[in-house]
C-alpha cells in the first residue's frame, strides 16, 4: 500500500477521531476501544511521592552539593561595560557557550545586593549598566593572569580604574578590553532571566579578537578556593 505524501493526504475526520481517541487512551493508561493490546501503563498514572524542597539540607548533604559545585569548572573573564563616558569592569566567572547556530554564550552576573564573586560598587554598576545600554565586551583572562584577576577583584569603586601596568583598548561598543587577553567578544545582550541570586544573559557575539593560544585563567586557580566543606571523620 502506497501512503499519500505529507500535504496531499485527504482529511478524513473518522481517522482522526480514532487517532484522538488512540491517543487520549494511551495518556490515560488504558486500552484503545477494540484493541487486543495489553492495556498500557502511563507512568503519570503511577503515584509518585513529592520531592521536598528543603532550603536547609542535612550537613553531609550540603557539604556533598557545595564539594560537587566546587568541581565543576569555571574560567575567569573580565566584563567589561561603556554607558555614556563611563566605563564599568568586573570579573565573571559563569560564562557557557550556549548555541552553535549563532554564536551565543550565557553569562551568569551576580545582581546587586547579593553576595558573590567580586561583589561590591563596581559589580553593581556594570550590572545596572549592562541591562541599560544592552552590549558589552568579555575579556578572557590567560592561565599567567592570576595576579591580576585578584588586582581586579579588589575594585571598590563604581567605574572602572584600571590596574597599574595593564593596557586596554575599545572597539565597537567603547567597552574596555584587555589588550594582552588570549581572546576578547563583543556582544549584543538578548534575552536576561533570573536565577535565586543572579542575572543569567544570553549574549550573541558581534566581534572577536583572538591573540594567543594560552590557556584559560580558572576560577579555582586565581582564587584558592579550598574544599572546605568536606565532612570530618564520624565519632567513635
Amino acid at each position: 500500500m502506497t501512503l499519500p505524501a505529507r500535504g496531499d493526504e485527504p482529511d478524513n475526520p473518522t481517522r482522526r477521531a480514532a487517532l484522538a481517541a488512540a491517543a487520549a487512551s494511551l495518556l490515560a493508561g488504558t486500552r484503545p476501544a477494540g484493541s487486543s493490546a495489553a492495556a498500557v501503563t502511563s507512568p503519570a498514572a503511577t503515584p509518585r511521592p513529592a520531592l521536598p524542597f528543603t532550603p536547609t539540607l542535612a550537613p553531609p548533604i550540603e557539604a556533598a552539593k557545595k564539594n560537587a559545585f566546587i568541581l565543576i569548572p569555571y574560567g575567569l573573564f573580565l566584563l567589561g561595560v561603556a554607558e555614556g563616558g563611563r566605563q564599568h569592569a568586573v570579573i565573571v566567572n559563569w560564562v557557557m557557550q550556549s548555541a552553535y547556530r549563532q554564536p551565543q554564550f550565557t553569562m551568569g552576573l551576580r545582581r546587586p545586593g547579593e553576595f558573590g564573586l567580586g561583589a561590591g560598587p563596581a559589580s553593581d554598576a556594570a550590572h545596572a549598566a549592562l541591562l541599560r545600554v544592552r552590549q558589552l565586551s568579555l575579556s578572557f583572562l590567560g592561565s599567567d593572569q592570576a595576579p591580576l584577576a585578584r588586582r581586579l577583584l579588589q575594585a571598590s569603586t563604581p567605574d572602572f580604574m584600571p590596574p597599574p601596568g595593564t593596557t586596554f583598548h575599545t572597539a565597537l561598543t567603547g567597552a574596555p578590553i584587555l589588550s594582552t587577553a588570549p581572546a576578547w567578544f563583543e556582544a549584543r545582550l538578548d534575552a536576561t532571566m533570573d536565577s535565586a541570586d543572579h542575572t543569567l544573559c544570553l549574549c550573541t557575539v558581534i566581534n572577536a579578537g583572538n591573540t594567543t593560544e594560552r590557556g584559560l585563567l580558572m576560577d579555582r586557580d586565581a582564587t584558592a578556593r579550598p574544599r572546605g566543606w568536606l565532612p570530618g571523620p564520624a565519632a567513635s
